[in-house]
């Protein structure tokens, strides 16, 4: 498990999800691989994209400092609806009881550190919610449980995801993408923080989706940016005190 989870042979079925597509990859991800297509269309309850695609999407992340970087996002990195994409995953993994909210972690760690391992057992990670601390579920756990029922390409997928793993650990230069289920009620777009033990601290900032992609795509969290706020800023002023 120390190997990150960069583009091969097995990640034709989890490409776009993984790299940032948020609708060919989600289409990958949770229904499979569609027919070729030049532009595939979403399934039925499925949307294409936010509403403004030029909205910030808010994440959580660690802001800089040396040993393991990591970034919380949702289920779909453009901050679009994801109610109709999350069902498919509870359809699969838990088909009784109430619905999950899913989420993708990104972890890398800076060339010349030591090896990282982070636990992915039941409550290691956990959001700080207003309803209180919400930590994630067993997947591992439940994707055993469940392996009977999975066919053959949600297990595929499921593994790619690292969603069967209870432990990952992230090589010196490199990075890993786990999928990562909570209860119900932790809504990760406006939990106040999240940590993954070991004080690996988690806090909230809003980023462009097209950088939150790259990140994906390279593990580059370094320099992952503050959106751009510019036509939120008051307007100027001159000496009498009217706006220029």
């Amino acid at each position: 498990m120390a190997r990150a989870s960069r583009p091969g042979p097995l990640t034709g079925l989890a490409a776009g999800a993984a790299l940032g597509a948020a609708l060919f990859g989600l289409v990958l991800l949770l229904l499979g691989r569609p027919e070729r297509s030049a532009s595939p269309t979403p399934p039925p309850g499925f949307s294409r994209g936010a509403p403004d695609p030029r909205a910030p999407v808010r994440v959580l992340a660690t802001l800089g400092g040396p040993g393991l970087r990591a970034l919380l996002l949702p289920l779909r990195e453009d901050g679009g609806d994801a109610r109709a994409e999350e069902a498919v995953l509870d359809r699969d993994l838990f088909p009784e009881g109430p619905p999950r909210r899913w989420a993708r972690l990104l972890l890398a760690n800076p060339p010349g550190a030591g090896p990282a391992t982070v636990s992915l057992a039941g409550g290691a990670i956990v959001l700080e919610t207003a309803a209180g601390p919400r930590g994630n579920e067993d997947l591992a756990a439940v994707v055993a449980a469940r392996a009977a029922e999975l066919p053959g390409h949600r297990r595929l997928d499921l593994g790619v995801h690292r969603a069967a793993d209870r432990a990952v650990t992230v090589a010196p230069g490199e990075f890993v993408r786990v999928l990562l289920a909570f209860p119900g009620d932790a809504d990760l777009g406006k939990a106040s923080a999240a940590s993954l033990g070991d004080g690996v601290r988690l806090l909230p900032r809003e980023s462009p989706v097209e950088r939150i992609r790259t990140a994906l795509h390279e593990g580059s969290l370094a320099d992952l940016p503050e959106a751009d706020r510019a036509e939120a800023r008051p307007p100027e002023r001159d000496g009498a005190g009217g706006p220029r």
